[in-house]
């Protein structure tokens, strides 16, 4: 019995953890994302190794975007971050066939310089972000990523607050950057959700004259903005930051039809 009760007890722990994930999920939103690093003393030949696997996929006639972006700031400068945007799980089905192709011919380019990599899968969350960035698309020079992990029984509670704070961006035309919300499905630690700003030069990193907390205040008052932060802070567990810039010439982007 108190096996049984064990095997439960994780059962329902899982579900609290994967269940709002799944629910989310909405048509062409999701990306698959990959973590490069190089091996030390070895970027230039790594980049080489990665604009001759572009070219491959540019003599296939690939229809998906790659989007290769360099760490510039942050515990993982001097890595790479590889992306894939707006597709539905299916698309993956369809491509199980080229997917071999595509990962014999990067180990072959690519693997030698490879010190570690890892992958991941995201769903953007329209409903939490001020701006739905095109997934074939370039995106911008720059963007400023927050990762935030959460606590699993406050995850829908701090969807909220995120979408309380958007309310008040909006009512108050408070000048935001463009900022995208992504919810990790599989492939690390969670519930995590990452806020991407867009980014085109370094002077966009400016804060707005008026702070946040002032914009909430006038929004919701002093109490309400207090109560509204807490019900976002109450519910993380940490933070992560960091900035990545967009190296078009690692890119692949088809041709547009």
């Amino acid at each position: 019995m108190k096996k049984c009760l064990c095997v439960l007890l994780f059962s329902c722990t899982l579900l609290l953890g994967v269940v709002p994930a799944l629910a989310q999920v909405q048509p062409k939103t999701v990306a698959e994302v990959i973590f490069l690093a190089p091996k030390p003393g070895s970027a230039a030949d790594f980049e080489a190794a990665v604009k001759r696997h572009m070219q491959w996929h540019r003599q296939q006639n690939d229809t998906w975007a790659w989007i290769v972006w360099e760490e510039v700031n942050g515990e993982r400068m001097g890595q790479y971050v590889v992306g894939t945007f707006g597709h539905d799980w299916k698309d993956f089905d369809d491509r199980a066939n080229f997917e071999k192709e595509d990962t014999a011919n990067a180990m072959s380019l690519i693997g030698p310089y490879i010190q570690s990599l890892s992958g991941s899968f995201y769903a953007v969350r329209p409903d939490l972000s001020l701006a739905r960035p095109s997934p074939g698309g370039p995106p911008s020079a720059f963007s400023s990523v927050t990762t935030v992990l959460l606590k699993p029984a406050g995850f829908l509670e701090a969807g909220e607050a995120i979408k309380e704070v958007n309310a008040a961006i909006k009512k108050s035309n408070w000048p935001a950057k463009p900022s995208a919300w992504y919810q990790l499905l599989n492939g690390g630690e969670g519930p995590t959700l990452e806020m991407v700003v867009a980014r085109e030069k370094w002077a966009d990193f400016q804060p707005p004259e008026k702070e946040f907390g002032q914009m909430l205040g006038e929004s919701y008052g002093k109490m309400g903005a207090e109560n509204l932060l807490q019900k976002f802070y109450g519910n993380v567990r940490s933070f992560h930051s960091e900035i990545i810039k967009f190296r078009p010439d690692l890119s692949y982007i088809p041709a547009a039809k």
